[in-house]
Parts: structure tokens; sequence; C-alpha cells
């Protein structure tokens, strides 16, 4: 189970007249107390997939020329390309959230076989993932078993991101 953190932040006289000014383009920081995690860390990157990024799925580097791009990881990826997790969906061309360190919220691939709490996860069809068994493709390690077997929907799974090379 994850842990929400709230935190709290302040702003100078300046900080509040530029607000009244210019409520578009805002200088500073801000956190959003229902979406700011201490336990995650995720980058901005762009969704070049073709297609919808569901939440919870591997993604890699995109092979095009835009350096920010992703798209799903799956089977043929080694751990080196997957660059994390995606946040929440988002269509082709828009932005995306992509944890790459702490925990975050899997999908696993309906009909996958089951495995246990602490197994390693690695990507599959559309970068769902399933339990690792060969040095290929690992991302995370799960925190919870979990059953997709007899399932005919794809279900979330608590995982660690493991993103760098572990063999």
């Amino acid at each position: 189970m994850s842990t929400r953190f709230g935190t709290r932040l302040s702003a100078s006289v300046g900080d509040i007249a530029q607000i009244a000014v210019n409520t578009t383009n805002i200088a500073g920081s801000s956190v959003d107390n229902t979406s700011f995690r201490a336990d995650q860390l995720y980058m901005r990157m762009k969704n070049l997939s073709g297609g919808t990024l569901p939440a919870g799925v591997a993604v890699m580097a995109y092979d095009g020329t835009d350096n920010l791009g992703v798209k799903a990881a799956n089977t043929q990826v080694n751990s080196k390309r997957c660059l994390g997790v995606t946040l929440a969906a988002s269509e082709n061309t828009e932005d995306v959230d992509v944890i790459y360190g702490g925990k975050c919220t899997v999908m696993i691939l309906a009909g996958s076989t089951a495995f246990a709490e602490h197994s390693f996860i690695m990507g599959a069809t559309g970068g769902k993932g399933i339990g690792g068994t060969v040095n290929n493709g690992r991302f995370a390690i799960a925190l919870e078993a979990i059953d997709a077997s007899g399932s005919g929907v794809d279900l979330p799974c608590e995982c660690v991101i493991i993103v760098s090379e572990l063999y």
C-alpha cells in the first residue's frame, strides 16, 4: 500500500503579486497534495507510441528523432532500454509522466501466470507486466503476490522500479 505525503510551500509577496498579474506563466514551484508522492520519482516525457499509453505500463525510448519520446516496452527489450512506468494514461503526442524510481502501480497482463511477492516483473504485450524469469526486460519487483491467470482483465500490482541493470 502506498503512502501519500503532503507538503506545505510558502510564497513571497512578489510571488503573490505575480500570480495576480499573470495566471498563465507563473514562475516557481507548486505541489498538488492529492498527487504528490514522496516515494516516487518521475520525469515528463512525450508519448510517441502511435496510440494511447495506459497508466501502469513499462515504456522505453522511442526509436525516432525525439529524445523525449517513449513507447510501450515489450519482451524484446532488455532493462537497459526500459525507462520506467507511466503514472497516468496519455494520448499519442501528449506529455506523459514516467516513474523511474520508487513505488508504482504496474498493470499485470490478463491471463499471465501467478507470481509471488518479491518476484521480478518484465515487460510483455503493450508494456504490461508479467512475472520475470529470464534476464531480459526486468523493470520492477512485485510488492505483493498476484494471480492474473484466471482473470479476463489486467490487474494492478504495487511494485518497486528497478530500471537499472541487475545482472
